[in-house]
């Protein structure tokens, strides 16, 4: 992206609004410049820059909503055909009726998947100003996103900006600062196991009440005690906690000159820094046991990763056109990058809880 080296989060995290080309080279001429880095293809970012003449700002918003086409979802049983279906089975069978089956009650039918899915709103906000004049030109932008998931306890936020500015303190000499920080941050009501709230959604039996008498979260064991455990989604949305922070973020300079025309030196020092912090937290709860893989305690994980990549990158590029009809291009570069990534991960169980 202008010339820096990036990886793919940081590329995603770019504000569309930003980016002002996306080229792609192939072949040799993306192993010429960039070794076998670029053997597969090299995708070229280029952001916006500012014209000169009279600032301007735009500001831009949108929003909307998302919901579950509940057609596509699993096509899951009424409770009297849970019910008929169970009581075919263990008759022929010649087992037992659980007493959970046989002695439903005729009326209670939960419909696990309109409880788990929901309406979600969506909010895009942007904000950018450029000018400049025949000296300095900038261009700065902001971006707030905000995407609420489809499933209970589900939710994305995301904060971006960008800086660009290009001095020329003469014609034949310019200095350049991109700066692009972002931030993201996710959560989801599930542990992202095996007890996925979606998963829970199409398992769970209609004949399974939301909440039990005493107003607690009802789960599998109630109706069936010796079978395996699963929990309820509204549980999972409210006592599971998943969240991600992350941040992707790219700093950039650059000196550029053309001492005689044709011939242009460009060196750029730059670097990208990341992280990512993981938090998964369970509530101590008789429900928080679930498929064997979750004991009844309170427990936390923390995973956390840090990254930093910095480049130097000198060019010498030569270009000449000869009779209006044939050009010569040289180009002669050096560049040095260094890569240091570091993570930690963390885990208490049993912890007491102040408050």
């Amino acid at each position: 992206m202008d010339g820096f080296p990036t990886d793919q989060q940081t590329a995603t995290s770019i504000n569309p609004s930003d980016i002002k080309s996306i080229d792609v080279l192939k072949d040799a001429s993306a192993t010429a410049i960039y070794g076998s880095r670029g053997s597969n293809g090299v995708i070229i970012i280029t952001t916006k820059s500012a014209k000169e003449g009279r600032a301007q700002m735009n500001l831009n918003y949108s929003t909307g909503f998302a919901q579950a086409n509940m057609n596509d979802l699993e096509d899951v049983a009424h409770s009297s055909e849970y019910v008929q279906y169970y009581k075919e089975f263990y008759n022929q069978m010649g087992q037992p009726i659980p007493s959970a089956i046989a002695n439903w009650d005729g009326k209670t039918d939960t419909r696990w998947q309109e409880l788990a899915y929901r309406t979600a709103g969506y909010n895009n906000l942007s904000l950018s100003a450029d000018g400049g004049n025949d000296k300095v030109s900038y261009v700065l932008s902001g971006n707030y996103i905000r995407q609420e998931g489809i499933l209970l306890g589900s939710d994305f936020k995301k904060y971006s900006a960008h800086l660009k500015v290009d001095y020329r303190p003469t014609k034949q000499v310019t200095v350049g600062l991109n700066l692009a920080p972002n931030f993201t941050t996710s959560e989801r009501g599930d542990p992202g196991t095996t007890a996925h709230l979606a998963y829970m959604a199409n398992v769970l039996p209609p004949i399974l009440p939301v909440y039990r008498s005493d107003g607690t979260y009802s789960q599998t064991r109630d109706l069936f005690p010796d079978g395996t455990n699963f929990p309820n989604p509204l549980y999972l949305a409210e006592n599971y906690h998943n969240s991600t922070n992350s941040s992707y973020s790219l700093y950039n300079f650059y000196v550029q000159a053309e001492p005689i025309e044709g011939l242009t030196l460009k060196s750029t020092l730059g670097a990208n820094i990341g992280y990512v912090r993981n938090n998964v937290y369970y509530s101590k709860n008789e429900s928080s046991t679930i498929l064997g893989l979750y004991p009844n305690q309170t427990t936390l994980n923390n995973n956390y990763s840090e990254s930093v990549s910095w480049v130097n990158e000198n060019t010498l590029t030569y270009q000449k056109l000869f009779n209006y009809e044939h050009s010569l291009t040289v180009l002669a570069g050096y560049t040095a990058q260094k890569n240091l990534f570091n993570s930690l991960n963390g885990s208490i169980s049993d912890f007491p809880i102040l408050g």
